[in-house]
């Protein structure tokens, strides 16, 4: 079985951005490096207490779960689960 990386994971979520029309990055700085503005939508990988889950980015600048806590492999198959019923409903739609 092949590792999964924590860039394999970053690659996904940006796959799943992208299909879903959603800001890349959770964050962007300003200009002078002073203020991160937060991207309400944005999904990105949290990592804490030994593991990992997809996350989402909130308008009120928190953020909220999409998966539970688990190893790489577990979010990167969560993700991958998501990208494919999102591949399914644009191939009903055509």
């Amino acid at each position: 079985m092949q590792r999964i990386t924590k860039a394999a994971l970053e690659t996904r979520v940006h796959l799943l951005n992208l299909k879903l029309g959603e800001p890349r990055t959770p964050y962007v700085v300003d200009d002078e490096f002073r203020h991160a503005m937060t991207q309400p939508g944005s999904y990105y990988v949290g990592q804490a207490y030994g593991g990992f889950r997809l996350e989402q980015m909130c308008d009120s600048g928190g953020s909220r779960d999409i998966s539970k806590r688990g190893t790489r492999r577990e979010v990167y198959e969560f993700i991958g689960a998501m990208l494919a019923g999102i591949e399914a409903l644009e191939a009903k739609r055509g």
